[in-house]
């Protein structure tokens, strides 16, 4: 690390850097103008809060879990008691009707070398069927002629 930090600094030496006045003057105005940090002050610990405050905080969250449990039991209704509540069917869900955009569809320009590769392909596929056709029928007819041939020569 010595040997480093020798290099580093000769290096450091050899650079010949001039500095204007105007340049000169700004970067002494600009370390006049630092602050030195200061450290971050404590928090000041926060106020308790009275036991009036706590007790109307409470008494508040009492209340609206009254009210809550309130409006929930006296909503709803007993299925043994109302027999008409529970022989009726449940509406079916109406959804409001949406507006319906028009929509402009047309082809990708990628299609259509699709479908000319597709077209190129299935030529391809039907010339090889037929030059397969072509080599089982000239076998076939190699074959008959073969067969014909031994046939004749047994006697």
């Amino acid at each position: 690390m010595d040997n480093l930090a020798k290099r580093l600094r000769d290096d450091a030496e050899a650079i010949k850097a001039d500095v204007s006045p105007q340049l000169e003057s700004r970067i002494q105005a600009s370390l006049e103008a630092v602050v030195q940090e200061r450290p971050a002050t404590v928090e000041a610990p926060r106020t308790e809060r009275s036991a009036l405050f706590w007790w109307a905080s409470s008494l508040t969250g009492i209340a609206a879990a009254t009210a809550l449990i309130l409006m929930v039991n006296t909503n709803t209704v007993d299925p043994v008691t109302d027999n008409t509540v529970a022989n009726q069917a449940e509406p079916a869900l109406q959804l409001p009707e949406l507006p319906r955009l028009p929509l402009k569809v047309e082809a990708a320009m990628t299609t259509t070398l699709l479908e000319q590769e597709l077209e190129n392909i299935q030529s391809d596929l039907q010339r090889a069927a037929k030059a397969v056709e072509n080599d089982v029928d000239r076998i076939i007819d190699r074959g008959d002629s073969t067969e014909s041939d031994d046939t004749e020569a047994i006697p």
